[in-house]
């Protein structure tokens, strides 16, 4: 038997794993203590295999997901193991609690049914409240970039991709692939959501789990129990990859300063920034300004779900819109999108864009005959103004040549 001492400290205390069980049921009892835990014991190799494969079954002597059986000499290696398990799990452990006298006197250092056992409601872990369920999904419900306050950079789209992924598994039972697929599409920026409509309209066969787990994974070639289901890292790569060609090609503007970090760190520098921006934080603002940061700015009315852009179809947003500091918002689409597609996009809570075209084009007529004005179709439409008047699914924009047009 080998053992890889180096990682050990003070005789089963784990290395870089501080935390003592006190005995105390929690709730998320697996993501607290279990999971850090196990992760914590693939420091320690025994006889060429990590105490996590024996925790799983994959190792010689193990029965889970196909594991060889292995011959009576690794079958007496694999009980080893198994009461080392049992021995790590008793030194993180508080020895004054109840949890461990039972484990002690009753468990004859089987640490796989240790394990199990203290994972049951009412030992280790605490059911989530129906408060504390209501907390999360009113949170998951509203997740977007802003409610998570991730700012406008080049890492976006991987950061929201994370924050969900992570998020889902604070849910007891975790939320699914297909949740986490349709939060992620949902929570895209207004720059992307065309992309997102396209997504839901034909999927991509190649952001689901394929059938056996890839050749870099510990169970490569053997079959993956997920298979099919949606794969949230290779969505994530494939619309973070989309947001930085936009950036790379100008279409989304990202602060200046904004760099391409993947390391976790603390910065020891001092100072305080007074500078003015030229092109905002990368909301679709056109107008600079002092002090602007990384905050969204308030358009001068409010974007709901029943606010249509005419421009790519998308709800919660339009194609050009004032703001409260004077700067523009944009759709960002980049793909265009013909007459005929956009006329055929229905929606069940708002009108349609025949029926909103016509009322508008009525009070606009009406408009211009008591002021004493031109026609409807000479008349230049302020969104804020038109919208303001009409619940309009498809908005107008402010007038300019260069500017998209209502129908």
């Amino acid at each position: 038997m080998s053992d890889n001492a180096n990682v050990q400290k003070d005789g089963n205390k784990l290395q870089g794993f501080t935390k003592i069980w006190n005995g105390l049921p929690m709730v998320q009892f697996k993501k607290n203590f279990i999971i850090p835990l196990i992760v914590a014991m693939g420091n320690v190799v025994m006889d060429g295999v990590p105490l996590p494969d024996t925790i799983l079954g994959v190792d010689h002597g193990g029965h889970a997901n196909g594991a060889p059986n292995g011959s009576a000499a690794q079958v007496i290696q694999r009980r080893t193991r198994i009461r080392r398990i049992f021995a790590i799990l008793l030194a993180h452990m508080d020895p004054n609690s109840s949890v461990y006298n039972t484990l002690s006197t009753e468990y004859d250092n089987d640490g796989l049914i240790a394990l199990r056992y203290i994972q049951e409601d009412g030992v280790g872990n605490i059911p989530m409240s129906s408060a504390q369920r209501s907390k999360l999904q009113k949170r998951w419900d509203n997740f977007t970039v802003q409610s998570e306050n991730i700012k406008i950079s080049l890492n976006t789209i991987a950061e929201l991709g994370n924050k969900i992924s992570t998020f889902a598994k604070e849910f007891d039972p975790p939320k699914s692939n297909l949740d986490m697929y349709g939060k992620f599409l949902e929570a895209l920026p207004s720059q992307l959501q065309s992309r997102a409509i396209d997504e839901r309209t034909t999927p991509n066969a190649g952001f689901n789990i394929p059938a056996n787990y890839p050749v870099n994974h510990p169970q490569a070639g053997n079959a993956h129990p997920q298979a099919g289901e949606k794969n949230m890292p290779v969505l994530t790569t494939h619309f973070a990859g989309i947001w930085r060609e936009m950036i790379h090609s100008g279409l989304i503007t990202v602060p200046k300063d904004d760099v391409d970090v993947h390391f976790v760190g603390k910065g020891k520098g001092k100072g305080k920034g007074k500078g003015k921006g030229e092109k905002g934080d990368g909301w679709g603002r056109s107008k600079g300004g002092r002090g602007y940061g990384n905050e969204r700015p308030k358009p001068v009315r409010p974007m709901d779900e029943k606010v249509c852009c005419y421009k790519c179809g998308g709800l919660g947003h339009v194609a050009k819109i004032k703001c409260e500091d004077g700067s523009y918002m944009y759709c960002a689409t980049a793909t265009g999108i013909s007459d005929e597609i956009l006329n055929a996009i229905k929606y069940p809570h708002i009108p349609s864009a025949q029926e909103r075209r016509n009322g508008q084009t009525a009070q606009a007529a009406q408009v211009a005959e008591e002021e004493e004005q031109p026609a409807a179709d000479d008349v230049e439409d302020d969104e804020s103004d038109a919208d303001s008047k009409y619940d309009a699914q498809f908005a107008a924009v402010e007038g300019d040549e260069n500017d998209y047009h209502e129908w």
